[in-house]
């Protein structure tokens, strides 16, 4: 049965990953500050993550590949999109993702702004 469960949770990412790739390509993360203002999916391991509700417009970053401040990529959900994700600094911790967006620059990091889970797939 766990097999079986396994099979179909990789035939579904498989299948959001074809679909992600006739519409663009994919990257790794280290490599996302050479795609800035373009829309591709981005994908790796979420290293850190910190709900920050006292800061403006209450975000979550989902940090890429090591720890902040060292990380090589960040998702963003600003707070008003929160409750579309429930918890996402718990939920997708530590996990191997894949995002699709625009990328975007902020402080020399690239990120992309998620505002719906569907934007967002669980590899592991």
């Amino acid at each position: 049965m766990k097999l079986k469960n396994r099979f179909l949770g990789i035939l579904v990412i498989a299948i959001t990953l074809m679909a992600t790739v006739a519409s663009g390509q994919i990257i790794k993360t280290n490599e996302a500050n050479a795609y800035i203002g373009q829309k591709t999916t981005v994908c790796g391991f979420v290293a850190s993550s910190k709900y920050s509700d006292k800061s403006t417009g209450r975000p979550t970053f989902l940090n890429f590949d090591n720890t902040f401040p060292r990380h090589d990529f960040t998702i963003v959900i600003w707070g008003n999109n929160r409750q579309y994700f429930g918890r996402p600094e718990k939920q997708y911790k530590g996990k191997d993702l894949c995002v699709t967006g625009q990328i975007e620059s902020f402080k020399g990091k690239a990120q992309i702004v998620a505002e719906r889970p569907s934007e967002i797939a669980v590899i592991n």
